[in-house]
């Protein structure tokens, strides 16, 4: 019930949002909304925050607090009476390339479309407006479609998005979104100056001197007395304009050089350069965005809100973990030497501890994001699967720079830059990925599953899940046959894998055949070593012998000693700031009151350095919303992972809540018996026989074993005692 509320809840909110970007800007649709808005906030132009940021943070909010995780065979009861929602987003998932932009085409591109075409027809209705005036209408009209489409851009790219969870979308589908919405904020930013640029030139303006401030501007910011109405004598228009012009144009130069670096090709030859861009370039956009125009705050809220409450929580919770040292790495294994012998190609697999939540958490196909700040701040992603003795196994192929500098470090501690035997700290942040992979499988009869080399690690952990489904222990005997053929050259990896995942299934004769019915997964390897190739059936009766060799640290101490391995760090815990991942919604709680606590905060601070703006040429002000966002978000991130730090202050907080429940309930009782009871007898009869309905320790005992309650009972509602004995409750007593 508590999942579909929370996608009523949204669904909500997305047509609230909907119906003002597409009736919003039309002559009814502005005056009502602003009619709603000055109802709300007093403002009428405080739109944006009633339309676009309260309905996005509202509906997070209660997905984070509604969303559970499902149980692991919940695929069999919900399959056959699947609802048409569910089937719609599984098919977005499962949909191609296309399919997924069409989709995103009609989220972000139609209703921005609506918006930025009723806007310019409200405005020029009127055929007898100037040129010169119509044209300004035009550029501010691009200039507001692109604050319209970036005012919700960073939602698909959040860590952890929770409307994604919400709607069970894969992190690399839904940025699409994402680019769509960047492309039109490019175009709208683009546009805009393009327009302005022209109009300067018709009116016989120089470009340059509209967008670089004159020398009596620059003299003035020296002097750290900056006049937005000091007009210099060489030019026509204020240091403001100037001023404005400049930013814009920073602004609109950031933003053309992230989308130039974001086309396909070169993003796949120079990502590095890619991602640093982004990373630099797109704050200064924002703030040049926000100089730029006084209103820019207030549609650039919604998405810059969003993202620091989703992602600023994940990253002090990585911080925290790095330090401990880091995740705690139980056995490194090196599968080949690869092709040259040095280290380029070969194969690693690594075991890291993780606790008994995150192997709960963790379903086939999920990955993880793992970053070595000694090698490189970039988070990168990789398959996980798990492993035996309780925890996750990531196999990976130095291919990279990053992975072979990974591989490099993991596998020959003492010849890197840190000091000898010791391991680089690792930081990994998970789960990614959708849960349902095993429904997705289950839904068609059959199936074939076809990988190659290195791509085999996301399907080990479903096939072990698949087969463990058709063993006779499980209840459940899903008809869908699987056919895996995996195709792979490097032996060592087909001895490691065959060992590690296959061999067990073979030896509880899992495969083959089940009860005189035909297998439901079969597993066909097909080896490509030179000149001689070779088809390998799994079979009950196949055994398999390595050929590696493997550094083990931590767990085995002869092994640990000789090699002289630091196995510092802590076992890996799930993001605790991951919507989805819990099966109860007091669970949810620290997640919900973090992510809501930064999102009001955050928008009351907009909102309010907005109202304090009465200058229109102020500068220096509009930054504080911006700076008021950023510090809310760092603070409550950082008391929110302290308080939860582990587990067991998880459970001690858990309980506090619940013992200051019990405690306010009796308060609350007492004070109705007080008023019922005048008597002292009567109202003693009454507490005991309420306290002993809460299951609270009697606050006069003094046992060793109780101790006294939390709340201290005595201290807090005075002391009732008489000489009696034993007092029997009359069973009518009222409460």
């Amino acid at each position: 019930m508590a999942p579909k509320t929370a996608s009523s809840i949204a669904f909500v909110c997305t047509a609230w949002s909907l119906l003002y970007l597409i009736y919003g800007n039309t002559p009814r649709g502005k005056s009502w909304f602003g009619h709603v808005t000055s109802k709300v906030l007093s403002d009428s132009k405080a739109v944006p925050i009633i339309t676009l940021a309260a309905p996005l943070l509202i509906s997070t909010s209660a997905c984070i607090l509604l969303h559970r995780r499902s149980s692991t065979n919940s695929h069999n009861k919900s399959q056959p009476l699947q609802p048409i929602m569910r089937h719609w987003k599984l098919s977005f998932r499962h949909g191609s390339n296309t399919r997924v932009n069409i989709v995103s085409f009609l989220i972000v591109f139609v209703p921005c479309l609506c918006f930025f075409v009723s806007g310019i027809y409200r405005q020029l209705r009127d055929q007898r407006l100037s040129f010169d005036y119509m044209t300004e209408i035009c550029g501010k009209s691009f200039g507001i479609l692109s604050a319209v489409s970036l005012s919700f851009f960073l939602v698909p790219v959040a860590r952890h998005s929770p409307l994604l969870k919400l709607m069970d979308w894969s992190e690399v589908e839904a940025v699409t979104i994402h680019i769509w919405a960047g492309r039109l904020g490019i175009f709208g930013a683009v546009g805009h100056g393009l327009i302005y640029m022209g109009r300067s030139i018709m009116q016989e303006e120089s470009v340059m001197s509209m967008i670089l401030p004159p020398l009596g501007c620059w003299r003035i910011f020296a002097t750290q007395t900056f006049d937005p109405t000091h007009m210099d004598s060489m030019a026509e228009l204020s240091c403001y304009c100037h001023f404005r012009n400049l930013t814009g144009f920073l602004a609109a130069a950031a933003l053309c050089i992230i989308g130039i670096t974001s086309i396909s090709f070169v993003r796949r030859k120079c990502y590095r350069l890619f991602y640093s861009l982004h990373v630099l370039l797109g704050p200064f956009s924002v703030l040049m965005a926000v100089f730029h125009w006084k209103r820019m705050m207030l549609y650039l809220c919604p998405s810059i809100i969003y993202y620091l409450a989703s992602s600023v929580p994940v990253f002090m919770q990585q911080w925290m973990c790095y330090r401990k040292n880091g995740v705690r790495i139980l056995s490194v294994a090196e599968l080949s030497s690869g092709v040259n012998g040095d280290g380029a190609g070969s194969c690693v697999s690594v075991d890291i501890n993780a606790s008994e939540r995150c192997m709960e958490t963790l379903r086939p196909g999920q990955y993880v994001k793992l970053c070595v700040p000694e090698i490189s701040l970039i988070s990168h992603p990789f398959t996980v699967n798990a492993c035996e003795g309780g925890g996750i196994r990531i196999i990976f192929r130095a291919a990279g720079p990053f992975t072979r500098a990974l591989a490099k470090r993991l596998c020959h501690p003492s010849a890197a830059t840190a000091p000898t035997g010791t391991m680089p700290k690792v930081l990994v942040d998970g789960f990614y990925g959708t849960q349902h992979r095993c429904r997705q499988v289950l839904s068609h009869d059959v199936v074939l599953i076809v990988a190659a080399g290195i791509g085999i690690t996301p399907y080990l952990s479903l096939i072990t899940d698949l087969v463990t489904m058709t063993s006779p222990e499980s209840p459940y005997r899903p008809q869908t046959q699987v056919f895996l053929h995996w195709v792979c050259r490097d032996e060592s990896l087909v001895e490691y894998v065959s060992r590690k995942y296959f061999d067990p299934l073979v030896q509880d004769q899992w495969l083959g055949q089940l009860d005189g019915m035909p297998c439901c997964v079969s597993i066909k390897i097909h080896k490509t070593t030179g000149s001689s190739r070779s088809q390998i059936s799994i079979s009950p009766t196949r055994t398999c012998t390595g050929n590696y060799s493997t550094i083990f640290y931590g767990e085995k101490e002869t092994e640990h000693k000789s090699l002289g391995l630091d196995s510092q760090g802590v076992p890996m815990i799930d993001s605790r700031f991951c919507a989805g991942t819990n099966d109860s919604v007091m669970k949810n709680i620290n997640h919900f009151l973090t992510f809501s606590f930064i999102a009001c905060l955050s928008l009351l601070s907009t909102y309010l350095q907005y109202r304090s703006l009465t200058s229109k040429t102020a500068i220096a002000p509009r930054t504080y919303g911006l700076l008021a966002t950023l510090v809310i978000s760092l603070s409550i991130s950082f008391a929110s992972n302290a308080l939860v730090d582990d587990d067991q202050s998880n459970d001690t907080i858990l309980s506090s809540l619940g013992q200051l429940y019990d405690c306010a309930k009796l308060w609350l009782n007492k004070i109705i018996l007080r008023k019922c009871h005048p008597s002292e007898l009567e109202f003693e009869r009454g507490y005991k026989e309420i306290q002993s309905e809460l299951s609270l320790p009697n606050p006069n005992s003094s046992d060793a074993t109780g101790g006294r309650h939390a709340c201290e009972h005595d201290e807090c509602f005075g002391s009732h005692r008489d000489n009696t004995s034993e007092i029997t409750a009359p069973t009518s007593l009222s409460r």
